[in-house]
C-alpha cells in the first residue's frame, strides 16, 4: 500500500515538475483492511531514494459510521461487528470507514 501512495505521489509531483515531495496526507478508514502501524514502517522504507525521500506519511483516522437504511438510524457503535440495527434489527451500511485515499501531497517546487 506505502508502495502505491508513492507512485501516485511521484507521478504527481513529476507532472507539476517538483523537485521534492514533503508529505503526503491520507485518509485511513477503521475498516479499511489496512494496519495504520504496517501503513507508516513500510511508508518510511519506501521512500528512500524517491522524490518523498524526507517527506512525512499524515494520516487521518476515519472511525467506522454506519446507517440502517430501512429506518434511518445512524447507531454510533456497533458491538461485536453486528451489523445489524440496533432499533429494527434490519441490516445497516457502511456509511464510513473503509476510506484509503490521498487528500493532499504537499510538493517543493
Amino acid at each position: 500500500m506505502a508502495l502505491s501512495i508513492l507512485e501516485l505521489a511521484e507521478d504527481e509531483a513529476r507532472q507539476r515538475g517538483a523537485t521534492a515531495i514533503r508529505a503526503i496526507a491520507v485518509r485511513l478508514g477503521e475498516m479499511s483492511g489496512v494496519v495504520r502501524d504496517a501503513l507508516e514502517f513500510s511508508f518510511e522504507v519506501a521512500r528512500n531514494g524517491t522524490l518523498a525521500g524526507a517527506a512525512s506519511l499524515e494520516i487521518e483516522v476515519v472511525p467506522l459510521a454506519t446507517r440502517c437504511p430501512a429506518c434511518g438510524d445512524v447507531p454510533n457503535t456497533l458491538h461485536d461487528l453486528c451489523l445489524l440495527c440496533p432499533d429494527c434489527g434490519g441490516r445497516v451500511e457502511i456509511a464510513a470507514g473503509r476510506e484509503l485515499e490521498i487528500r493532499y501531497v504537499d510538493l517543493e517546487c
